[in-house]
């Protein structure tokens, strides 16, 4: 782990607060987003796109302890896909494959993304709570080339592993059952926000279910790793179910 990131966990451990009981959530989100972004191995030579909504879907885990100094945990994964088509003015190359000018394109890729996130709870009030942590983020995603009029075709892949600063910042009326947060999740290239309001309108002895409606903002780049330039940027209102225990 970067010592940088390692005492930035340090230092928020010596002043968080810590739950009181064994707590359990499990989550499922889904949107539809209109997603841009562009692919190349170079940064004057990429296929840009402007796909249409996609559904797409998140689902997460979290868990919190009264465990002094370690750190609470929460996981999600998240995948999405997009295609286009392009008639190229320029050469492209993907993949050790090169393209020639006036070649018709048909190119997508698909995303995977893992989070891995260490946090403390900074405040932890009935009406309002304050988390601070650490995404390790792992990132895999494949692009895909094909060329409709001559049939040659290729592809690449790459993968990373980016550390993202985390907060959430949740407030509650819970006699009213109303919730509220914002998540701030920022690193050296790529982004995740998101804010929703939310219902609970079931609690018994085994789960409280909550549903949030809300809306994020994300960005996923790289900056020739495995030689790739890319960028993909979508946001979108999105629904959410969470169960806690």
């Amino acid at each position: 782990m970067n010592s940088k990131w390692l005492a930035i966990l340090l230092m928020m451990a010596s002043c968080g607060a810590f739950a009181d009981t064994l707590g359990v959530k499990f989550g499922l989100q889904h949107w539809q987003a209109d997603n841009t972004g562009y692919v190349g191995e170079a940064d004057d030579a990429v296929l840009s796109w402007s796909s249409d909504s996609q559904n797409q879907i998140r689902i997460y885990g979290s868990i919190e302890h009264p465990i002094f100094l370690i750190p609470n945990v929460k996981m999600g994964y998240s995948k999405f896909d997009f295609e286009d088509i392009a008639l190229l003015d320029q050469t492209y190359r993907l993949g050790g494959q090169l393209y020639s000018i006036a070649s018709e394109l048909n190119y997508g890729g698909e995303y995977e993304i893992v989070d891995f996130i260490s946090y403390y709870e900074i405040v932890d009030r009935d009406i309002l709570s304050f988390d601070l942590g650490v995404n390790f983020r792992f990132q895999d995603t494949e692009y895909q080339v094909a060329d409709v009029n001559s049939g040659a075709n290729s592809q690449t892949s790459v993968s990373s592993i980016e550390p993202l600063f985390y907060a959430k910042l949740t407030s509650s009326l819970p006699l009213m059952g109303l919730f509220s947060y914002f998540e701030y999740q920022t690193g050296d290239k790529n982004h995740d926000y998101e804010t929703a309001i939310g219902y609970q309108f079931s609690e018994n002895m085994l789960a409280a279910i909550t549903v949030y409606i809300g809306y994020k903002d994300q960005q996923i780049s790289y900056q020739y790793e495995d030689g790739i330039v890319a960028k993909a940027e979508w946001n979108s209102v999105f629904v959410s179910l969470e169960s806690s225990f």
